[in-house]
């Protein structure tokens, strides 16, 4: 609410939370990124209610997770397992304990950028096959600098697990295929993604 007030106030980056110290308010730390808080404020500017804006956006952050999971798994499987691996998605415990145990919604939000990032370093590390100037490699440069960048703007504790264990997968990925060139492309676009976090 104290961020949407800011938003409305014209400030783009508000810093200052009005509710906490009993009304006296308190600035908001910049090492927490408002990603999530954005997508609330743009809720509540349509629906002028707290409460629907909440439920409203925790059912767009599970369909736009499960859209995610189910795109980068459909490359691989069949329809049936792809469906199956986007239920496992969405109602595995963890997923389901940030949503209705601990309203972690920064948190749920990174599940929605997990399987784009994989799906896009995944095309990036075919890029010695490609043409370094074909639009799908263009696009998933983009795709990965973009998502990574809503990532570290989302939920930062887990954009940096998740980074570790993707530049291990990516460099494990180069090492097997004896390919540099997409794991140099990979590092461009998190490089970018950085770049437009910050």
């Amino acid at each position: 609410r104290s961020f949407y007030n800011g938003l409305a106030a014209g400030e783009m980056y508000p810093r200052w939370e009005e509710d906490t110290n009993r009304g006296f308010g308190a600035p908001t730390m910049s090492y927490y990124p408002p990603g999530v808080y954005y997508i609330t404020s743009a809720f509540y500017a349509v629906t002028r209610d707290w409460l629907r804006t909440l439920l409203d956006a925790h059912l767009v952050i599970m369909i736009a997770a499960a859209a995610a999971v189910y795109i980068y798994a459909r490359r691989v499987m069949g329809r049936a397992s792809a469906i199956a691996v986007m239920a496992a998605y969405i109602f595995l415990p963890y997923h389901t304990l940030d949503m209705y145990h601990r309203g972690a919604m920064a948190e749920l939000l990174v599940f929605v950028w997990m399987p784009l990032m994989l799906l896009f370093g995944e095309e990036l590390m075919r890029v010695p096959s490609l043409a370094i100037r074909e639009k799908s490699v263009i696009f998933s440069l983009v795709g990965l600098a973009a998502t990574y960048g809503a990532f570290l703007w989302s939920h930062p504790p887990t954009a940096y697990q998740f980074t570790l264990g993707f530049g291990v997968y990516v460099l494990v990925l180069a090492v097997w295929r004896k390919e540099w060139k997409g794991l140099i492309a990979v590092g461009v676009a998190m490089t970018l993604g950085i770049g437009l976090a910050a």
